[in-house]
C-alpha cells in the first residue's frame, strides 16, 4: 500500500499537451465536483484519505482511499476521475462479487500475475470492457466500446452502427422471372 500511495502521489497532472503529465483535467466543473463530493463524503463517512482528495484548477489529483464504507457513493456510482479505493478481499471470489455489486458496469481492471486466471476472472466482471493488467482508461477507438447495466445501452464505434440501422434486404432483377407452375 505504501509503493501505491507514494506511486499515485508523484503522478504529475496538468496540461495533458505537456511532456511529463499524466493526470489531465476533467472534463468539465460538473465532473470535477462529482469526483470531490464523492471522496469528500467518504472521508466524512470514515474513509482514510492516504493520498490527494483536491483539485488543483481542472485537475484532481491522484486519490487513494482505504476504509470506505460499503453505502458510500464512490463504492456505487461511478466516479469518472483519478480516486482509487483500496480494499481487502479474501479471496478473487470476494473481489468478483464486490465488482458486479454495482448497478453499474462500464469499465473494468485488474492485475495479476496470470493471465490465464485474469481471463477468467474477468469473464466474470459484469462489466462492458475488463481490461487484465491495465487501467480501465486502455480503450481502443476503433472497438466497441460500452457498458452493461446501468452504464448505457448499445456501444460506441463501428459496432453501434447495429444500433442505429435495421436492415433490409431488397432483391431485383430486369423483367419478370420464370415461375414454376
Amino acid at each position: 500500500m505504501d509503493r501505491l500511495v507514494k506511486r499515485a502521489a508523484s503522478l504529475t497532472i496538468g496540461d495533458p499537451a505537456a511532456d511529463g503529465t499524466v493526470i489531465g483535467p476533467l472534463i468539465n466543473a460538473t465532473a470535477l465536483n462529482r469526483v470531490s463530493d464523492q471522496v469528500q463524503e467518504a472521508v466524512e463517512a470514515g474513509a482514510r484519505l492516504l493520498t490527494g482528495g483536491s483539485a488543483d484548477g481542472p485537475c484532481y489529483r491522484p486519490t487513494v482511499l482505504a476504509d470506505v464504507p460499503a453505502g458510500a457513493r464512490i463504492h456505487t456510482e461511478e466516479t469518472f476521475g483519478p480516486v482509487l479505493v483500496a480494499q481487502p478481499v479474501a479471496d478473487a471470489d470476494e473481489a468478483v462479487a464486490i465488482a458486479n455489486s454495482t448497478r453499474y458496469g462500464l469499465s473494468a481492471g485488474l492485475i495479476t500475475g496470470d493471465n490465464q486466471r485474469g481471463f477468467a476472472l474477468a469473464r466474470r466482471i459484469d462489466s462492458g470492457v475488463v481490461h487484465v493488467n491495465d487501467q480501465t482508461v486502455a480503450d481502443e477507438p476503433q472497438l466497441p466500446l460500452g457498458g452493461m447495466k446501468d452504464s448505457g445501452w448499445g456501444r460506441s464505434g463501428p459496432a453501434s452502427m447495429h444500433d442505429f440501422t435495421d436492415i433490409q434486404w431488397i432483391t431485383t432483377r430486369e423483367g419478370t422471372g420464370t415461375f414454376p407452375i
